[in-house]
């Protein structure tokens, strides 16, 4: 993957406006993955649609408020949070000081003689309405692997939107090899603004959620967990990765969240909704990759704000432009945004160096809509340190290796005992790998479980490095990441 960062990084300049080049690499649209899939349970009663979609999208009255929870069938086999918010009316409105819930539905990779029967959610006002596999109550999920730790999408829905149209984005994504995790926002519960108050705590929550998830939290690779929201959901991803809300303290960065991406994110419009700033400062803040599709005639998320906000993000940037596309995106447009998303999810949370290769060159999606590739900036990779303490697991090392380098060691000292799995991200072009332990146990890569002594440690040895890399004479960078 790094190599290939390293590549682009001499093609393109560091921060550039560019237009697509002739002899675009043609690829046909991402419509399904590889895996089959299961589904937590969401099963509801039988409502009229304009009941359902009060539920879906949430409302309030003198009374109380409605939301989904409330006509589910089995509640407690449903996914569901509870947060606590500030006493601050200001930020909070209507929910200051008090305890709002959240359900959700996750997606996930299963096997492929799982029995269990679809379920057909009863509302028929979306594109795709069935949940593959579902679990029906008491039952537990059953992933397609219980030793593999899945990558991790967290997705943000629109404003008074709901988790049911995006069900079949959704699947795409997840029958690529993902976990992936739907939270239902219920807006309509509360005040516009103080939605964006609520909900990027509602989703760093959520995540706290899934991680201790019985079953799906140890599924979870933690090194590996990435956001994605639309519209509004996309202001909430760059609110939870760094943006933050109108520079308030209640709303902070969570660092869990390796990569972004954007489907017409809202990051401003006219007006006083600037939760970045008026110059989108705060955006600075946001040094994790990001990726965003926008439309040429959005009014709801005009082009010219998404182009004015880009320029300020600190980490890998880019941006593609949807010609003739409104906010709602064709269905054309949708099928484009969804492949350029699990392009770069496979990119960033699966180090597919092709998939990187394809996102940050130029590609053209087969049957799409005209697109443009309106912006990229790619940053230099840092300089790794040789030295990581895995106190906490897991734990990542990036070893940069010269082409003319005779070898490279990096020390892992171990602070707790237990059986642990390592893994080697990154180029393949490097050969002979070795793993030494003081007690000359040797292990091959690139993946293996071992049990080290409390306090122990490896060390793992590069013995021999090519003299070129692809024909180039240039620093190769891998990962090493060591988990429990």
């Amino acid at each position: 993957m790094h190599l290939h960062l390293s590549l682009l990084s001499r093609a393109l300049a560091a921060i550039a406006f560019i237009t697509p080049s002739l002899g675009a690499v043609s690829i046909a649209p991402i419509t399904s993955g590889p895996y089959p899939l299961g589904s937590t349970n969401f099963e509801a009663s039988s409502l009229t649609t304009a009941e359902m979609e009060k539920c879906l999208i949430g409302s309030y009255s003198t009374t109380a408020d409605i939301y989904i929870s409330d006509v589910l069938l089995h509640r407690s086999d449903c996914p569901e949070i509870t947060l606590d918010l500030p006493n601050n009316s200001s930020a909070f409105g209507r929910h200051a000081g008090k305890r709002v819930n959240y359900v959700a539905y996750i997606l996930y990779p299963t096997t492929d003689d799982n029995p269990r029967p679809d379920y057909v959610f009863p509302y028929t006002n979306t594109g795709d309405s069935t949940f593959p596999h579902m679990q029906r109550a008491g039952e537990a999920p059953i992933l397609r692997d219980k030793n593999v730790r899945y990558p991790l999408i967290v997705f943000s829905h629109g404003y008074t939107a709901h988790g049911l149209w995006d069900l079949a984005h959704m699947k795409v994504l997840a029958s690529q090899g993902f976990i992936v995790a739907v939270l239902q926002h219920g807006d309509g519960r509360n005040y516009f603004q103080a939605c964006m108050y609520e909900r990027p705590l509602a989703i760093m929550r959520f995540l706290d959620y899934l991680l201790a998830h019985p079953v799906f939290g140890p599924a979870i690779d933690r090194e590996r967990i990435g956001m994605s929201g639309s519209s509004l959901g996309g202001y909430t991803t760059l609110a939870v990765v760094g943006g933050g809300c109108f520079g308030s303290s209640l709303v902070p960065t969570d660092k869990r969240f390796r990569a972004a991406f954007g489907h017409v994110p809202l990051v401003g419009g006219s007006g006083s909704v600037r939760p970045f700033g008026t110059d989108y400062s705060a955006l600075a803040n946001v040094k994790c990759p990001f990726f965003a599709v926008y439309a040429e005639k959005d009014t709801s998320v005009p082009k010219v704000t998404v182009e004015a906000a880009l320029p300020k993000l600190q980490g890998q940037t880019a941006a593609v432009l949807f010609a003739g596309e409104q906010h709602l995106l064709s269905s054309a447009g949708y099928v484009e945004a969804q492949t350029y998303e699990a392009l770069y999810f496979k990119a960033w949370l699966c180090d597919d160096e092709e998939a990187m290769a394809l996102l940050y060159g130029t590609m053209n999606i087969e049957g799409g809509v005209t697109d443009t590739r309106t912006y990229q900036k790619l940053i230099p990779l840092p300089e790794p340190d040789e030295k990581a303490s895995l106190g906490n697991c897991p734990g990542t090392l990036r070893l940069r290796i010269l082409p003319q380098q005779a070898g490279i060691r990096a020390v892992f000292p171990m602070a707790t005992s237990g059986v642990y799995r390592y893994d080697i991200l990154g180029s393949t072009d490097l050969k002979n790998w070795q793993c030494l332990r003081s007690n000359s146990l040797e292990i091959a890569p690139p993946a293996g479980l071992y049990t080290p002594a409390l306090g122990s440690g490896f060390r793992w040895r590069v013995v021999e490095v090519p003299q070129t890399i692809n024909g180039l004479n240039e620093p190769l960078f891998l990962r090493l990441r060591v988990s429990q």
